[in-house]
């Protein structure tokens, strides 16, 4: 059971972790007058040292008549000390290339770095389903749209790319340096791309587009294949990091599958990677049958190589009258030779794991990695936003040098102290998380999303850390009508995706 206590107007989680949100501190978009002299923080997209909270909204409706379903936005709140207006981004935005279309999806994905070297984090964002062709040699669609960073913000230079020979271009975002050069790359996941004929769902590719002064294209990019020809959906979640301890950037992606229903088989899912070869990543191999909903990478056991954490909310097959599965996180050690393809799993039914084992809990639903007790080693978040019949909660475990510890565990959800809201059937809370530092004091402080608070309408929190503590100033919650964004329909699901 999770305790609470306070002190000097500090809320202690449990025994030793965890915290809250801060009210959004959002600085100026004209805060950096001159390009900044250290390497840009990701999402830091006016370089003025802190990060901003991008969220995105593909089930954004567009205005008019009739209204253009789930064509996407992404919002972004601005950090700094003092509140400024967000942003608010569609693709009938002013110098957004395109208009929306049904089914677009703008914001599917994010990510962000650097992509131009010139000081100021980038934004990407993945609109899969954007600008659909149907030929003789089949359908294309997606694309990625790139924001650059600058002293006065995004949106001075924004750039397309795709959909090209592709289909479901932007389904799936990574960025790093995955070409040796020094540079961030993105990686795309293409997850309709090149369906074989003659299998019932393979599909899907990753592409590489290579990072620089002189920008994108795809002219410029390499492509990994999916490692099998039945291989569903490759490339729907993309994460990167240095699996094998060589000093390049590696690879990692995955898909949850599909449930069986009268008509269809169930899709399995699949995890995958590519290691790093100092010029680009090498062929993906299967490391694993898990149906992945989130996946990230970090060194969980402190050896100094990266470990691929998945989570599975749904790890098992089910029918249209069944419950839902149970979900769980497995952690796959990194090696000098990549990922071990053995794991270790972690259920609400492990012992010291806080909640009970139950259908439809979708524990694992999303992961992150970070120091949260600033012990020095990460520690990591588990969202489970179908807890307690969808109220959702967010579970912690700890990390030490023997890997991730169930002692002194610790929940987090909206009737924990100082966190507003209420806890409500389907809010979905912890369905999407980020771990960024919005404070600017070093170590990552959380966001969570809540998607279905509101009946859809969504709202995302922020929880401003203190090492394992958090205060009631530290912690605030915004919906798009608290924000001044009344449009987009009556199911936006604001916090349905989120990245750091």
């Amino acid at each position: 059971m999770t305790t609470s206590t306070t002190r000097a107007g500090l809320t202690l989680l449990a025994t030793t972790l965890l915290a809250a949100t801060a009210a959004l501190p959002v600085a100026p978009a004209n805060a950096a007058p001159t390009a900044p002299t250290t390497p840009a923080k990701p999402f830091d997209l006016n370089g003025d040292g802190r990060v901003d909270v991008v969220t995105g909204l593909p089930s954004w409706d567009a205005g008019g008549t009739p209204r253009v379903e789930n064509s996407g936005a992404v919002l972004v709140l601005w950090g700094g000390r003092n509140r400024v207006p967000e942003t608010l981004i569609t693709e009938a935005t002013a110098g957004v290339p395109g208009d929306p279309a049904d089914g677009d999806d703008f914001g599917a994905a994010l990510a962000s770095a650097d992509f131009d070297a010139d000081g100021y984090a980038d934004l990407a964002v993945g609109a899969p389903f954007d600008e659909p062709v149907v030929s003789a040699a089949g359908v294309t669609s997606g694309t990625v749209t790139i924001f650059y960073g600058g002293a006065s913000g995004i949106g001075a230079r924004v750039v397309q790319v795709g959909p090209g020979v592709h289909s479901g271009f932007g389904r799936g975002l990574a960025a790093a340096d995955l070409t040796g050069d020094g540079r961030a790359d993105l990686a795309v996941g293409a997850t309709g791309d090149t369906p074989r004929p003659d299998e019932d769902f393979g599909s899907g590719a990753v592409v590489v587009l290579d990072g620089g002064p002189a920008g994108f294209a795809l002219v410029r990019s390499s492509t990994v294949a999916r490692p099998e020809d039945a291989m569903a959906s490759f490339g729907t979640l993309l994460a990167t990091g240095d699996l094998d301890g060589d000093g390049d950037q590696d690879l990692v992606e995955g898909y949850s599958g599909t449930a069986r229903s009268i008509d269809d088989p169930a899709v399995p899912g699949h995890v995958t990677y590519a290691l790093g070869t100092g010029s680009g990543v090498g062929p993906a191999v299967r490391l694993s049958s898990a149906r992945a909903t989130a996946i990230t990478v970090g060194d969980v056991n402190r050896d100094g190589l990266d470990d691929v954490v998945v989570g599975a909310a749904l790890r098992s097959s089910y029918g249209e009258d069944q419950p839902l599965p149970r979900g769980r996180v497995t952690i796959h050690r990194g090696t000098a030779t990549g990922p071990a393809a053995t794991a270790r799993s972690i259920t609400q039914a492990s012992p010291g794991v806080p909640g009970s084992d139950e259908h439809g809990d979708l524990f694992g639903a999303a992961v992150g990695l970070s120091d949260i007790d600033r012990d020095g080693g990460l520690d990591l978040v588990i969202g489970t936003p179908g807890e307690d019949h969808g109220r959702g909660r967010i579970t912690i475990l700890r990390g030490t040098r023997k890997g991730i510890t169930a002692k002194d565990a610790v929940t987090l959800d909206q009737a924990s102290p100082e966190i507003p809201g209420k806890p409500e059937r389907n809010d979905r809370f912890g369905a999407a998380i980020a771990l960024l530092d919005v404070n600017n004091d070093g170590p990552r402080d959380l966001v969570i999303g809540s998607p279905g608070e509101d009946r859809f309408r969504g709202t995302v929190t922020i929880v401003q850390l203190r090492g394992i503590f958090y205060t009631r100033a530290g912690v605030r919650s915004y919906s798009l009508e608290s924000l001044g964004q009344t449009g987009g329909g009556p199911q936006k699901e604001f916090g349905s995706v989120l990245a750091d």
